[in-house]
């Protein structure tokens, strides 16, 4: 019996940390996997919201210069009417947590996104080492080096201390699976296909009208608030906070490696692949003899690593890539979908057409070694042209050969009739072709 109490135990404690972390990396699958962020300062927005919960919840070390200063005592005792048969100080300190990992996000997001990935990658990186330094030092506010302890357990007087991980670990998966949906109905919205196109290609995105830095600044803050709850939740399950929790290793890029294994792009992959890293690191203090030398875990993970990148480059949950087939429109045009695909066999013709307005309006047909232009069909300023190039002879289009060449003209005429169909949009329509190829109001 008290072999099965003692696995539950070990599996409670499993789930609560592999949860904590599942928790970062839903936060750092926004910044990298959907936005394309190279952001290695995760442990910054980790003690953010670890210590932010922990001061609003606890009593801080230093009265004289910091409580009897600023509260007069100990707040959650001061404003205690608020616990309301629950300890909503948890709740306090949690929503205090984001909106301090929020303003923060905000405040470096304004001075750093505009820089080149590596630079803001490095410029990340030394803003996680200086929030934990200014932990580390200062001891009015957060004790220093000697840490923070006694944090309040969420819900402590509900349940007996042996069951409280039973307990704390079913609230940490019931929150993953909150922001999990928060977090897929964020993703799948405009907004967030705005997002995926910038992870793609910054500067068509930003051709396209989109205001790439506010979207880009928007997804960092959005990640580090959910950071910060991860950090709270560390908190008030750990109960102590230690400027060393927060190394770069620990609190970055084990985070890192538990987005790259379970798949970036993929919210599922990122809660899964905490669950797995964190399996290996802990699990490995069970084996016996060398095997369980605490460097065997850098070694395992790394090894799992190099496997996944060797034999499932996207994850073991990667992004899925989805072309919906269903519900497209039936256009005047040909698509080249089939042959981009490879699934379908492709309607072939025997020529290119299409209409362009803007540019003055513009036409354009390809047949053969022939292409045939008209130009300024929207424009008051300058006459309508007419030009006509032998692609084969021709390729840079130098010389407009349409005084030569009447029957090409004929053949482009014909093809312009049969093709030709006025848009229902009125800015998109040429009005002075609709009576033909060849007409012009001059």
């Amino acid at each position: 019996m008290d072999f099965i109490f003692s696995i539950f135990n070990y599996l409670s404690t499993y789930v609560v940390i592999a949860g904590i972390y599942a928790i970062f990396t839903l936060g750092l699958n926004i910044h990298w996997g959907y936005t394309g962020i190279f952001n290695i300062g995760i442990s910054a927005f980790f003690a953010l919201g670890a210590y932010t919960a922990a001061i609003l919840t606890s009593a801080t070390p230093s009265p004289k210069m910091f409580e009897d200063f600023v509260w007069g005592g100990n707040l959650p005792e001061t404003l205690g009417i608020f616990n309301l048969g629950i300890d909503m100080w948890y709740f306090v300190g949690m929503f205090g947590a984001v909106i301090v990992c929020g303003i923060a996000a905000t405040i470096i997001g304004w001075i750093t996104l505009k820089l080149r990935d590596d630079y803001f990658a490095i410029a990340t990186l030394g803003l996680a080492e200086t929030v934990r330094f200014i932990f580390l030092n200062e001891k009015w506010l957060a004790n220093g080096s000697r840490g923070m302890y006694r944090i309040p357990k969420f819900l402590g007087d509900w349940f007996p201390p042996a069951y409280y991980n039973y307990f704390y670990g079913l609230f940490i998966l019931a929150l993953i699976f909150v922001l999990y949906l928060i977090v897929q109905k964020a993703i799948n919205s405009p907004w967030g296909r705005v997002l995926k196109a910038i992870r793609e290609d910054e500067i068509a995105t930003s051709a396209s009208g989109k205001n790439v830095f506010m979207f880009k600044l928007q997804s960092f803050v959005l990640g580090a608030c959910i950071m910060g709850i991860g950090g709270v939740v560390y908190a008030h399950g750990i109960r102590y906070l230690d400027p060393l929790t927060f190394d770069p290793l620990m609190a970055t890029f084990i985070i890192w490696a538990m987005l790259m294994v379970g798949g970036s792009g993929n919210n599922k992959g990122a809660i899964i692949g905490a669950f797995i890293v964190w399996a290996i690191w802990t699990w490995t203090d069970f084996l016996p003899g060398f095997l369980s030398d605490p460097n065997l875990k850098f070694l395992m993970i790394g090894l799992l690593i190099t496997l996944v990148i060797i034999f499932k480059p996207e994850g073991i949950i990667g992004e899925k890539k989805v072309i919906n087939y269903e519900n497209i429109p039936e256009t005047d045009g040909i698509s080249f979908l089939p042959t981009l695909t490879g699934k379908e066999e492709q309607d072939i013709h025997d020529f290119l057409y299409w209409e362009f307005p803007e540019y003055g309006g513009q036409i354009a047909i390809r047949f053969g070694d022939w292409k045939v232009i008209r130009r300024n069909l929207k424009r008051s300023d300058e006459k309508p042209t007419l030009e006509l190039y032998n692609l084969s002879q021709d390729p840079e289009e130098l010389n407009n050969v349409v005084n030569y060449h009447s029957d090409i003209i004929n053949i482009a005429s014909d093809i312009f009739d049969k093709e030709h169909i006025k848009s229902e949009i009125e800015e998109f329509r040429i009005n002075s072709i609709e009576n033909g190829l060849l007409w012009s109001k001059q």
